[in-house]
């Protein structure tokens, strides 16, 4: 409660990374009180999620906010990360909206999670690669990309984009990410084969 209430109360990123290098401090104290592992892994994913959004407050103007849809994927978009692990990040963008920032954006947004205690994601699944913040016209024909293409890694990124969660912004634009993403999927058995596989 009390590190919920200093990341709802941090006025700047400095604040927010003082409530953020208490986390692994407040797993060890459940841990060591006898709370079992789900519990932990569920106060761990609300506290994060509520870093994130805080953090994105903060180095994103509110017209970026409005228009795209910060997401976690992987590990912390499943609720499995009790203790920081890389970063697996992304930003989708609403159709015709453009900020000239976005890239310096990225780069402070990656780089506090890293003085956070989040280290870099080593396969660059991350806000910095212009992969993973895209309109949500381009992620779509990503998408398309990862489902017919011959890249083995579009794969791995088909499976860590099905782990995404919404943390700030437009959840619409994931919705809709998704929805073009089942309609692919359902006309293309052979692939789920081979995803299984």
């Amino acid at each position: 409660h009390i590190i919920a209430l200093q990341i709802e109360q941090a006025g700047n990123i400095a604040e927010l990374k003082a409530a953020a290098l208490q986390m692994d401090g407040l797993v060890a104290l459940l841990h060591g009180g006898g709370v079992k592992v789900e519990v932990i892994a569920s106060m761990v994913r609300v506290l994060n999620a509520q870093i994130f959004a805080r953090l994105w407050s903060f180095v994103a103007p509110a017209e970026l906010v409005a228009n795209s849809c910060l997401l976690v994927m992987g590990s912390e978009g499943r609720g499995e990360q009790i203790l920081k692990t890389d970063q697996d990040n992304a930003l989708l963008l609403r159709d015709g909206f453009a900020c000239a920032e976005l890239t310096a954006i990225a780069q402070r947004f990656n780089g506090a999670l890293i003085e956070f205690g989040w280290p870099p994601c080593p396969g660059d699944i991350m806000l910095t690669n212009p992969l993973w913040r895209q309109p949500l016209s381009s992620f779509k024909e990503a998408i398309n990309g990862w489902i017919y293409g011959t890249d083995p890694q579009g794969v791995l990124n088909l499976a860590i984009f099905l782990d995404a969660v919404v943390v700030a912004g437009d959840a619409g634009l994931l919705d809709a990410a998704r929805s073009h993403l089942g309609a692919v999927m359902a006309d293309s058995q052979g692939f789920l084969a081979s995803f299984a596989q």
